[in-house]
């Protein structure tokens, strides 16, 4: 198991464009675990966290004429879409529980919460309370997602 710690921020969130990202360390993904074989493009991650929630910033590599980014709402199939998805349990001494998000390049979004696939469901939210921002690039794509506590 790898660990990764965010950096506090003193304000809410920051932009994707906020040059503060420069001195955040880096996590780099390297594990698949729906299609190890699938040939993943390399995806690495940043966070932050202030008072009001977490934050996280998201590159990718894949190629431009491969990124799908069809989905744009909320708890859409953002998974056939180029996405990335985050795990994470909220309240671990009290709750089995665990969250996962999902994030399109299009800037779609699914949650889920529940036990390893068994008793899962669909909590309601507005996109608008994640401040999402997504970016096609030459050499990729990359997803700004803040994670409110509320």
């Amino acid at each position: 198991m790898k660990n990764y710690g965010f950096t506090k921020i003193s304000s809410k969130t920051l932009k994707m464009s906020d040059s503060a990202w420069e001195t955040v360390p880096m996590a780099e993904l390297d594990w698949f675990g729906f299609s190890p074989s699938k040939g993943y493009p390399s995806t690495n991650v940043k966070g932050v966290y202030s008072d009001e929630g977490l934050t996280l910033l998201y590159r990718t590599s894949e190629r431009p004429s491969d990124v799908l980014a069809r989905f744009h709402g909320k708890n859409e199939q953002v998974c056939l879409d180029s996405c990335v998805e985050f795990f994470f349990k909220p309240l671990p001494e009290k709750d089995d529980r665990y969250m996962n998000i999902e994030l399109s390049a299009g800037g779609g979004m699914l949650i889920g919460l529940g036990e390893a696939r068994k008793g899962r469901i669909r909590p309601e939210f507005e996109l608008s309370d994640f401040e999402i921002e997504t970016e096609i690039l030459d050499d990729g794509w990359r997803a700004k997602l803040f994670v409110p506590f509320s």
